[in-house]
């Protein structure tokens, strides 16, 4: 798998940023391509040097990649792919530089892209959108792989949310169970039955005439509390002193 490696220049304080092809060979050889032209106005330059890209053909140790092999100074070696890879996912963008004196190139320096502070969240989104297409971060397979894995880890999510929704779904349906049986409670007829000295079921009435009989609960009803001595005493006294004034008029 051939790599494409953006590289930066700056001619006459105007940012470009072109697709070098890694070739056959093992050198990097640049082609036509600008797939940032547009958006250049919103670069603010680049950072010190981060690391180094090696052609593969050409690094001396043994790796289990085919693609160039990044040496990133605040990390691991990895695949070219892979840190473009993982740097895109946190919203950065790497670019290289290639060397000034060179006929055949087989190394670049690598460099963090700087952004104006007033780039728009739209045109950060479109700089991501362009610098994945240009650089073919993910084949046609490896994206559909991606977004597969990413819809599992979704799915998995919204399976618990639906599970903890359920379980408060029935918790809510048991409590409304629960008071509506109270409720019910509060207006059951019950039936009564006496019994004799005997132990045994009075004759008197059949149970076809039995009548039914409220509950003590729905029966009983709460008393008013009885006056006391000095407050019935005031009661006759005003509706004494009503009579008396009644009279005068």
């Amino acid at each position: 798998m051939l790599a494409r490696i953006p590289v930066y220049s700056d001619e006459n304080n105007l940012h470009y940023i072109s697709v070098f092809v890694e070739e056959s060979d093992g050198t990097f050889k640049r082609t036509q391509e600008e797939p940032l032209r547009l958006l250049r106005d919103n670069f603010d330059g680049i950072s010190i040097t981060q690391g180094s890209v090696t052609a593969s053909k050409f690094d001396k140790n043994a790796r289990r990649w085919d693609t160039p092999t990044v040496s990133f100074h605040y990390g691991r070696p990895q695949s070219i792919y892979q840190f473009l890879r993982e740097k895109v996912a946190v919203n950065k963008y790497y670019v290289f530089c290639k060397p000034n004196l060179s006929g055949r190139i087989i190394q670049f320096s690598l460099h963090e892209l700087k952004l104006k502070s007033s780039t728009s969240q739209q045109k950060l989104k479109l700089l991501k959108e362009k610098y994945v297409e240009a650089l073919d971060l993910w084949s046609a397979e490896q994206y559909k792989n991606h977004l597969l894995r990413k819809k599992a880890v979704g799915g998995g999510i919204k399976a618990r949310q639906q599970r903890l929704l359920e379980k408060k779904k029935q918790a809510f349906q048991k409590l409304k169970y629960s008071n509506r049986g109270i409720d019910n409670a509060r207006e059951r007829v019950e039936d009564f039955i006496r019994y004799d000295n005997l132990s045994a079921v009075s004759t008197e009435q059949s149970v076809a005439h039995r009548k039914a009989r409220k509950s003590p609960i729905s029966i009983f009803k709460p008393r008013k509390a009885k006056k006391s001595s000095e407050a019935a005493d005031r009661d006759q006294e005003s509706r004494a002193y009503q009579r008396f004034t009644f009279t005068l008029d």
